[in-house]
């Protein structure tokens, strides 16, 4: 029971991550965006890509955290989760809710710092 949960949330990871993939690759059109700028106009109030896709990995983890119990929307947790994120962290500054804006924008920042660090200790010891 245990290992059928813990494939089934690592689906749910990959296909968030998935879409952010493709969002990277194949910019807003991949995803149905309409404009570029409307795209561009998030990643700029998220404070840029790389806070909007860590402020998306967090909101995903908390995600599959919180709303596992709940019986339909746990199917989707993951995904919502990486929606609430980005959503999160463009909250703007002068917003009732400016520091839940920053809170997301610091963790953001703070999970693509986490993954480069990690990315560049393992590139060092595959090198050795």
């Amino acid at each position: 029971m245990a290992e059928l949960t813990i494939r089934r949330r690592t689906r749910r990871l990959g296909v968030a991550l998935l879409l952010c993939s493709l969002l990277l690759a194949h910019g807003p059109a991949a995803l149905g965006l309409s404009s570029t700028s409307s795209a561009g106009a998030a990643v700029e109030r998220a404070g840029g890509l790389r806070i909007m896709l860590g402020s998306a990995a967090i909101g995903a983890i908390a995600g599959g955290l919180t709303l596992t119990n709940l019986p339909i929307i746990s199917t989707f947790s993951i995904p919502i989760g990486a929606g609430a994120g980005i959503w999160c962290a463009q909250l703007p500054e002068d917003a009732p809710f400016a520091k839940a804006g920053d809170i997301c924008r610091s963790l953001g920042h703070a999970a693509t710092v986490f993954f480069k660090e990690f990315q560049s200790e393992y590139k060092k010891q595959s090198d050795t």
